[in-house]
């Protein structure tokens, strides 16, 4: 549907030189909505037009089959650059002013959250900017650390237990978005420490012992990737609209060692 009316982005594969089309990327009811410009020399503000064309296109789909978009949840970027004589550089949101809406099912309209290129939105339980930027992911994994160390301060369990729960759960909440971050040994080590020391703390074991201190990242590093998540600087534009799957809530750590304690 999207394709026949023309929408979507044409690239060259830099190294097989293929001609490829993408129109989006869905994953169940997430999806992002990509429209760039046909070359080098368009500006943000030449296809503002054709990016409201496209989202009605894709709304009234959707509508067509039952379904709508859900304003709280959607977001999109403009993207574009500026040469200021040394680097290119992102172009803001005042020097490329321009709102858009949403078709709803009743026909009306409802505005479409547009954001900073460097501010990071959750997706897929990941926080992603589109320059780049991890900050907010980092924040977001250091406050589920502290939240977990608080948890361990406060529950009662068998020793052993505490070690277990730290690696069989809040290591596993740690190990997924590192497929698609970048952060570094140090990073990961001041993200889990809080988590970590009062594990090794309630489990009847020495907090700055080194040797079990390395266990912060030795019980995720086969599975670590690291893939370049930085956007190419060229001067083209790419608008994103984003539909934003709830989160699944997260296990309730407490709840977690009680069950090892009471099955003990």
């Amino acid at each position: 549907m999207m394709e026949r009316h023309g929408h979507g982005v044409d690239l060259l594969t830099s190294i097989s030189l293929r001609a490829i089309c993408l129109v989006c990327f869905a994953f169940v009811d997430d999806t992002d909505l990509v429209i760039s410009g046909r070359d080098r020399f368009t500006k943000g503000e030449d296809i503002k037009e054709e990016f409201q064309t496209a989202l009605d296109q894709w709304a009234g789909g959707l509508i067509a089959t039952g379904g709508a978009l859900a304003p709280a949840k959607s977001f999109c970027y403009m993207i574009d650059f500026k040469w200021t004589g040394k680097d290119w550089k992102y172009r803001s949101m005042a020097d490329m002013p321009g709102d858009f809406n949403l078709l709803m099912g009743d026909g009306m309209r409802e505005p479409l959250q547009r954001h900073e290129v460097d501010y990071a939105e959750k997706t897929l339980g990941v926080f992603v900017s589109m320059d780049g930027n991890e900050n907010a992911e980092k924040r977001y994994l250091r406050d589920q650390s502290v939240t977990f160390a608080d948890q361990m301060k406060t529950s009662k369990a068998n020793k052993n237990d505490y070690m277990y729960t730290y690696t069989a759960s809040f290591m596993k909440t740690m190990e997924y978005p590192m497929a698609v971050t970048q952060l570094s040994e140090a990073e990961w080590n001041h993200i889990v420490a809080p988590a970590l020391q009062n594990s090794l703390q309630k489990g009847g074991m020495s907090k700055n012992s080194p040797e079990l201190s390395s266990m912060a990242l030795t019980t995720t590093r086969d599975s670590m990737l690291c893939i370049p998540t930085s956007i190419r600087k060229s001067p083209t534009l790419l608008l994103m609209s984003k539909t934003v799957s709830m989160a699944a809530k997260q296990a309730s750590y407490s709840k977690a060692l009680q069950k090892h304690s009471d099955s003990n």
